[in-house]
């Protein structure tokens, strides 16, 4: 059995390969292009032929070459950066470090430990895109939530009437109305009518909008800097003429996800969580994938997730910490989910005030209660089952009875 390692970089690939005592069979450097790739592929074969008897070991599943490699029929392990960065001290305890070495590392890991990792297995291509797509959407909306305290910022220096118009300013209506009334004097130079007229043309139809104007506009306004208000206002649409292309493209996106949920087999499963709605069930669905031996056990997501915490113990000493090292968007999934469980399931809510009753923060509630869900989401997964809260209770009263009858056991013995 051969290995091979691979030190990536956007400029070209160094590649190591060794046999399995360790010893190096072949290193060389190929540009990260098309030519690169076949060049690598070539010089493979001059070591070996057979695509079972070589395992490729990178530090990212995220790379055209780590697909390439895939369609070419060989297996691939991905390691993560920081194990890299440990498995290097077995080496060379100088922290000195080259491309080569990096290479022979990962190849090396693989060599050696090989029951401690997992190759890459290739999700079917609607899950491939599910998990692209609505990863890519979490981040506009992150980009979204940026522009948004920036322009609530803004307001507040020269516009703040704007505020108390527009409670929640996340709201496409709220930034055409901006874009069309970028100050107060221009709401005060036009007739209620003519706002009227001009927030239908942008299909603005908000009528409590049009009461708080008519409203406000009794109120004397606060004295702000002329000089302050102009350069303030040229900011502010500067803020929200992108806001207005983002909220249209993330409408895109939630559509598109909703299309390609709507073609996956298992779509009713997570569809049945109560408060996930689509892009919720899509991105949890994207992170188990459709592969059921992939994971055999809740055990192995749950630190994936981030949901698991870690524990250090020695001796008489024991810490129990958050764990910072996992798929974030994962655990951003799952997170977001119990929170919208709150008011779809009485035991998640009922689970949740208990946790903040004992003095945990919201967010270690939430962890806590997404753990739970990873629990039984996984076992739904597993079993091809639809959640249905009836049973998961009489689950709940089942296992509090054999707890309390164990427990009487113990007290009797």
């Amino acid at each position: 059995m051969l290995f091979c390692g691979i030190d990536w970089s956007d400029k070209d690939f160094v590649i190591v390969i060794v046999d399995h005592e360790g010893d190096t069979a072949k290193s060389f450097r190929v540009n990260n292009n098309a030519e690169g790739f076949t060049e690598l592929i070539n010089r493979v074969r001059t070591v070996t032929t057979d695509k079972d008897n070589i395992l490729f070991t990178i530090e990212t599943p995220n790379s055209p070459l780590v697909d390439f490699l895939m369609d070419e029929g060989y297996t691939v392990y991905a390691i993560n950066p920081k194990a890299v960065d440990r498995y290097r001290d077995r080496y060379r305890v100088s922290k000195a470090k080259d491309d080569f070495f990096d290479a022979l590392v990962l190849a090396n890991i693989i060599r050696t430990d090989i029951n401690r990792h997992k190759p890459i297995v290739p999700a079917s291509d609607l899950v491939r895109e599910l998990k692209i797509l609505t990863q890519d959407r979490e981040k506009l909306g992150q980009t979204k939530t940026k522009f948004i305290n920036q322009l609530r910022s803004c307001l507040k220096a020269y516009y703040p009437e704007a505020c108390y118009l527009f409670s929640d300013l996340t709201s496409l209506s709220a930034f055409t109305f901006l874009k069309l009334f970028p100050t107060w004097e221009d709401i005060n130079r036009k007739s209620e009518k003519q706002i009227l007229q001009l927030l239908k043309k942008r299909k603005v139809n908000n009528p409590s909008l049009l009461k708080k104007i008519i409203r406000h506009s009794q109120i004397a306004p606060i004295p702000i800097d002329p000089v302050v208000k102009r350069a303030k206002a040229r900011q502010m649409i500067a803020i929200v003429e992108p806001l207005i292309t983002l909220c249209n493209q993330i409408e895109q996106y939630d559509r598109e996800i909703e299309r390609l949920l709507d073609k996956h087999s298992d779509k009713d499963i997570f569809l049945s969580l109560p408060g996930a709605g689509a892009n919720l069930a899509s991105r949890i669905l994207s992170h188990l994938g459709d592969d059921r031996t992939r994971y055999q056990c809740v055990g192995e997501v749950r630190p994936l997730a981030g949901v698991a915490p870690v524990t250090k113990q020695s001796g008489n000493y024991m810490s129990v910490r958050f764990r910072y090292g996992c798929r974030k968007p994962f655990r951003n999934a799952l997170q977001l989910f119990a929170f919208c469980s709150l008011t779809r399931s009485q035991w998640a809510y009922r689970y949740y005030q208990k946790h903040r009753e004992m003095g945990k923060t919201h967010n270690h509630a939430l962890r806590l209660l997404a753990d739970k869900w990873l629990k039984i989401i996984f076992a739904m997964w597993k079993k091809y089952a639809l959640y249905d809260e009836r049973i998961f209770l009489a689950d709940m009263v089942k296992h509090a009875m054999n707890q309390r009858d164990y427990v009487t056991v113990l007290q009797s013995a």
